[in-house]
């Protein structure tokens, strides 16, 4: 028990010596919220535009009920009020509706509907003229067959009534803030993949390579002793990590992830070992300090990736989500959806048990490879 404390304590002064990496730690994660709660944001918000139409009508009234259909309008009494709309960025585009527009679609006559202008790039004018041009070609169509006002206001409710009927469930901002949610902890699993090599693989490298473990392999302090004094110290750290991270979300950012607070914490903590258990496998059996960088940058970053923790599952291809359910991390996503869902206990059981699976095969392939290695050679 003794040396179990000398190597944790000896780990703990080593890691007090590169504080940096103790507080990455914690900032990648609260960068990563940073950046999806302004992503979400961004994307929530439905592009506004102004319009200006100073001679209202049946004719222009449906072209502005078509193009509300796909964006946010507000309505300006003239256009210098809608600029100064534009330029204080209250508004993302000027729609501007040609006076002689009705009386050109009552007499059947062709020409400029309206104006679109736009201060946000040539990006946004281009993709907002194509809601503009699809509302006045049907606004042209409809009053082209039309013989009268009274024909075009049937032809307008005909239209209508003729569109599918969708029934809307809103649910606020529950369901985003459980993606966002989602996509957080894609990146927590991430960085707790990395910071466990740096905590257990690398610190077991390091003094593979300077000579140190073999000098405790020749002292009385054995392998297993040696493996569980690393594992221990790095689970502290990662739960310090994964606790710090849960409670930003909680009190700072107040983001609800659809689930108990105390649910997610001991998930990751299962991950939080598994992460060390993966960390621990690759050095191991890795010849190299060079081979084991190569291989964790390249099994952490592609298994995050398929995962569905950074790219959401529902977008992806079916074999794609197959291979997807091979990595630890889908089943850590997949627990959280279950709980989000409130699915019966029995589905959550069962993701549980492949992630334990998941942490005994790789302790038992490190621990394999400690226990039957012939030789302790030195390697760089």
């Amino acid at each position: 028990m003794n040396n179990f404390k000398w190597i944790v304590k000896q780990r703990w002064l080593l890691r007090k010596k590169h504080p940096l990496s103790l507080i990455i730690g914690v900032v990648l994660p609260l960068l990563s919220m940073i950046f999806y709660l302004q992503a979400y944001q961004q994307s929530s918000d439905m592009m506004t535009v102004a319009v200006v139409d100073s001679a209202p009508s049946v004719y222009t009234n449906f072209f502005k009920q078509r193009l509300a259909s796909s964006v946010k309008i507000e309505t300006f009494p003239n256009q210098a009020a809608a600029d100064s709309a534009a330029i204080n960025n209250e508004v993302s585009a000027v729609v501007v509706i040609n006076p002689q527009a009705a009386h050109r679609l009552a007499e059947h006559r062709s020409g400029v509907i309206a104006s679109v202008s736009s201060l946000q790039g040539k990006f946004t004018l281009k993709s907002f003229k194509n809601n503009v041009q699809l509302a006045a070609n049907l606004t042209q169509q409809l009053a082209l067959q039309a013989k009268s006002l009274t024909e075009f206001k049937k032809l307008t409710n005909h239209y209508q009534r003729a569109l599918p009927k969708l029934s809307f469930r809103d649910t606020g901002d529950a369901e985003q803030s459980q993606m966002m949610s989602v996509q957080i902890i894609g990146v927590v699993l991430m960085l707790a993949l990395y910071y466990a090599s740096s905590l257990s693989s690398e610190i077991m490298q390091k003094e593979r390579s300077d000579g140190t473990f073999q000098r405790l392999m020749l002292s009385p302090v054995s392998r297993r002793t040696y493996l569980s004094a690393t594992v221990c110290f790095a689970f502290g750290l990662l739960s310090i990590q994964s606790g710090t991270t849960l409670l930003i979300m909680r009190w700072i950012f107040k983001i609800n992830p659809g689930c108990s607070y105390l649910a997610l914490w001991l998930l990751l903590e299962l991950f939080d070992l598994l992460a060390i258990a993966v960390a621990l496998l690759i050095g191991s059996w890795s010849p190299n300090r060079k081979m084991d960088g190569a291989l964790q940058t390249i099994i952490y970053t592609v298994t995050s990736l398929l995962s569905g923790g950074f790219i959401p599952l529902i977008v992806m291809q079916k074999i794609m989500q197959r291979i997807a359910a091979l990595t630890p991390q889908y089943w850590v996503i997949k627990v959280i959806s279950q709980l989000q869902h409130q699915t019966g206990w029995q589905s959550i059981s069962f993701s549980l048990m492949i992630l334990i699976a998941f942490i005994l095969v790789f302790l038992a392939g490190t621990v394999y490879k400690l226990s039957n290695s012939r030789t302790i050679a030195r390697f760089a």
